[in-house]
């Protein structure tokens, strides 16, 4: 097609690098002795490559959030997650949490406000909750709310843990995902051999090893992951630490 309107008008600018953050709303009703994940995700303008950032201001008395959340460079969405103790207070109907998004731009640090993360409604504890413990002893009372779970890992490893699972009337399968089954792992950390059916805790049974494998390029780094099952429109695990260790060289690389 063509005509004296076929018009069009271009633009010549320098680059401006830039990022935009939001962050999804949880699921549901924030569940009192569990958890909701939210997803924070970057639009990045001018192709800025760069770290963000998310930070959340103090939550009220008896909620915890994972802060910072931090995009990793190059990527576009890190995983959180909103827990409420067991005996929570009430809330005010329909709170929220301050969040802000910090970058480095053209070599200046950039601090901008967020929505808020919410609704944030309180509902009573569910049928079910989940939690991840080491692979072989512990459980779930030796994990404090301040201290939680860490795992190290070294490039070009494998290692594994438990997802544990408290059965309250609730007695169909849980799923807790496939090659996403590891929230916010760090990049090149992911859960691994999860079979065709993802990983599965079936009816009948309230444990399962699970097994983490660390690409042999990743750096060292330490995030905060949890584990997200399916049921009650998705409870999250209280957070767990995974650290990447970088070794030498020089020394031999352990066997998976």
């Amino acid at each position: 097609q063509q005509g004296p309107d076929h018009k069009y008008q271009l633009i010549a600018r320098k680059r401006r690098p830039d990022f935009k953050v939001t962050l999804t709303a949880l699921s549901s009703g924030l569940p009192r002795g569990s958890g909701r994940e939210f997803v924070a995700k970057a639009e990045r303008l001018d192709d800025f490559d760069g770290s963000i950032r998310i930070d959340f201001a103090k939550p009220p008395p008896g909620l915890r959030v994972t802060t910072p959340v931090v995009i990793q460079a190059g990527q576009i969405q890190a995983f959180g997650a909103l827990y409420a103790d067991a005996e929570a207070p009430d809330l005010e109907a329909n709170a929220t949490l301050a969040a802000t998004a910090t970058a480095t731009l053209a070599g200046r640090e950039i601090t901008r406000d967020l929505k808020p993360l919410g609704p944030i409604n309180l509902t009573p504890a569910p049928k079910l909750l989940v939690r991840v413990l080491p692979a072989r002893g512990g459980s779930a009372e030796d994990l404090s709310r301040d201290r939680p779970l860490e795992l190290t890992i070294r490039p070009g490893e494998t290692i594994s843990a438990r997802v544990q699972a408290t059965r309250r009337g609730f007695k169909d399968r849980i799923a807790l995902g496939s090659h996403d089954a590891g929230r916010n792992l760090p990049h090149g950390v992911y859960v691994d051999n999860v079979g065709l059916n993802g990983l599965l805790v079936v009816e009948g049974q309230t444990e399962r090893e699970f097994f983490i494998t660390c690409d042999e390029w990743v750096p060292e780094t330490t995030r905060l992951f949890h584990l997200k099952a399916a049921p009650e429109k998705g409870l999250v695990t209280p957070p767990s630490c995974s650290r990447s260790v970088t070794i030498d060289e020089s020394r031999a690389r352990p066997s998976s």
